[in-house]
């Protein structure tokens, strides 16, 4: 069960935007079934960290069609976090429900998950948004040429561990471990157990 909110208090503007445009045609469908009396649409999905302003996660279609019909209020799931959380979800939502993705809705959601996350590794991108890798791979190659980002060349994967981009930015081979967090290396460069680090971190108290 959602809550009723105002829709004068979503900042469409500040909402991530994962799809290329809103397709009127949704959203004039989308405001006939709402003058339906029992056919009843899902509630959208907001995301907050005040209570008073809401950010949109899924639902740019039927709240575009709610202002069409000068509604006040909407029903939602609200959820509480940022512009940051409501981007993850808005990205993964579409592919879940709704008005199925086209090819460039899906680049730009790539676009948006590269902006926000530049170091993150094509795989995990690829995750977020539910696209294939090269497909980011592309996308992103795009964006460097534009200089829309800056080209990273260690980045980080959905393990928490940093590699080498490509051989040509990083000087490493690409796929090649650069940093992993989880394992920490003693005086010789020998890995530290995860059972042992407890130890290893009191050394000078030991000592």
């Amino acid at each position: 069960m959602g809550k009723l909110i105002f829709l004068q208090e979503i900042d469409l503007k500040g909402s991530p935007v994962v799809r290329s445009h809103i397709r009127e045609d949704v959203v004039e469908e989308y405001a006939s079934i709402y003058k339906k009396e029992k056919v009843k649409m899902p509630p959208i999905d907001v995301f907050t960290e005040d209570n008073k302003v809401y950010l949109l996660g899924d639902g740019a279609h039927r709240t575009y069609a709610l202002i069409s019909l000068k509604v006040k209020t909407v029903e939602a799931n609200v959820h509480k976090g940022g512009r940051e959380d409501a981007l993850r979800f808005a990205l993964n939502a579409n592919e879940r429900h709704g008005v199925r993705r086209t090819r460039d809705d899906k680049r730009s959601a790539i676009r948006e998950a590269i902006t926000q996350w530049p170091k993150s590794s094509d795989n995990q991108i690829a995750a977020i948004c539910a696209v294939d890798k090269n497909t980011v791979l592309t996308v992103r190659d795009d964006m460097e040429k534009k200089g829309a980002v800056k080209p990273e060349p260690i980045r980080t994967g959905k393990d928490g561990k940093e590699y080498a981009a490509s051989e040509k930015t990083s000087g490493k081979k690409s796929g090649q471990v650069v940093n992993s967090p989880t394992e920490p290396k003693d005086n010789v460069g020998s890995p530290i157990p995860s059972f042992a680090k407890q130890y290893w971190d009191r050394a000078d108290e030991v000592a």
